[in-house]
């Protein structure tokens, strides 16, 4: 089976920022005090969030990662920013329970083991604290192109709400996002066979339908998305 290395992923995606910051926009009550980010790839949602901190509400950013290569990107983005912890996933964690929140967008779908990485959450974060993940949803689109991922699932509600409370976090919610997104994602990329590519249809779904599909769902709740939202405390 052809591999395609997740680095690559997120330099084609990049561009996508309307699309991003929506992402980022659902945590946004979480971006203050210490925070911790699990699996932070080339630090694209990091950057952002940092950069629209104007009143350094933010003291101290972990970054996470086990991809060496992601590992000297990151440490050469953020090589001027004092308020940046980098840290190597594939050693043993030297920050103490010392985070106010726990974020990860697109990352738990990676590891087998995805319950353990939501336990992490209880031994980084202060007894309280909040649990933000954004992961994939709807198994039926699971594609050729998620297993080149190595995504090793794609999420359902029932399944999210289960892990999360098996790792031991409280006030569990889920919720889906992106229901336009889903339906673009079973067609191109679960019938064709397509790539997402950082490309003229890319850039008018992301400057053109994410504003509009923003707008409609902070007003409407799907039964149905492209992504899951996972919200909870930790314990």
């Amino acid at each position: 089976m052809k591999e395609i290395k997740q680095l690559s992923v997120l330099e084609n995606l990049e561009s996508a920022k309307q699309y991003r910051r929506w992402l980022i926009s659902l945590a946004s009550e979480l971006f203050k005090n210490e925070v911790f980010e699990l699996g932070s790839g080339i630090g694209l949602y990091a950057r952002e969030i940092l950069a629209a901190d104007d009143t350094k509400q933010i003291s101290k950013y972990h970054v996470t990662e086990i991809d060496d290569e992601s590992l000297m990107i990151l440490r050469e983005r953020f090589k001027d920013e004092q308020r940046v912890k980098i840290h190597n996933l594939n050693f043993e964690l030297q920050i103490g329970q010392n985070a106010n929140s726990f974020l990860s967008w697109n990352v738990l779908e990676h590891i087998n083991d995805d319950v353990a990485a939501l336990k992490l959450a209880n031994k980084v974060c202060i007894p309280g604290s909040s649990v933000f993940a954004l992961v994939p949803a709807m198994p039926f689109a699971y594609s050729k192109f998620d297993r080149e991922l190595h995504h090793f699932r794609r999420y359902t509600k029932t399944e999210l709400l289960s892990k999360a409370k098996l790792a031991g976090l409280k006030e569990v919610e889920v919720h889906y996002v992106n229901g336009i997104g889903i339906l673009n994602w079973y067609v191109f990329v679960k019938v064709l066979n397509l790539r997402p590519k950082n490309n003229l249809l890319l850039k008018i779904y992301d400057q053109v339908v994410v504003p509009v599909q923003v707008k409609i769902e902070r007003k409407i709740g799907l039964p149905f998305g492209q992504s899951l939202v996972l919200r909870a405390k930790t314990t």
